[in-house]
C-alpha cells in the first residue's frame, strides 16, 4: 500500500479518535454537573436536617427538663450521621442507568475500524 494511504488512513483515524474523545468529555462534563448538583442538594437536606434535629433535641431537653441529652452525644455525631445518610443517597447517583450519550459512543465505536488495525500501519 502507498505512504500516501497510509497518511490519510491514519489521518481518519486521528479524526475518529478526536471525535470520540470530544464525546467522553462532553458525557463527563454533563456527568460531572448532575453530580454537582445533586451534591449540593445533598448537603442543603443534610443542612435541614440537622437544624431539625437539634430543634427536636432542644424540645426534648424541656420536655424532660434534662440537660444531659447534649453533652451525651459525641462530638462529631451529626457528621457520622451525614456521612451515612450521604451513603444511602451516593447509591442513588451509581445506580445501573447510562446516559443516552455514553450509549451513542458505545454504538459508533462498533461500528468503525479497530484501532489495532492502524497500529499495523504504523511499523512501516
Amino acid at each position: 500500500m502507498p505512504i500516501f494511504f497510509q497518511k490519510q488512513i491514519r489521518l481518519q483515524e486521528a479524526k475518529i479518535i478526536e471525535e470520540k474523545a470530544a464525546k467522553i468529555k462532553e458525557w463527563v462534563t454533563v456527568k460531572l454537573h448532575e453530580l454537582e448538583v445533586e451534591n449540593q442538594n445533598l448537603r442543603l437536606i443534610n443542612q435541614k436536617q440537622t437544624k431539625e434535629m437539634k430543634t427536636v433535641q432542644s424540645k426534648l431537653q424541656e420536655a424532660t427538663g434534662k440537660k444531659s441529652v447534649t453533652s451525651a452525644q459525641k462530638p462529631g455525631e451529626c457528621q457520622q450521621l451525614s456521612s451515612l445518610t450521604f451513603g444511602c443517597f451516593s447509591n442513588r447517583a451509581r445506580s445501573p442507568q447510562p446516559s443516552p450519550k455514553f450509549e451513542e459512543i458505545s454504538k459508533s465505536s462498533s461500528k468503525e475500524p479497530a484501532y489495532a488495525e492502524g497500529k499495523s500501519g504504523r511499523s512501516e
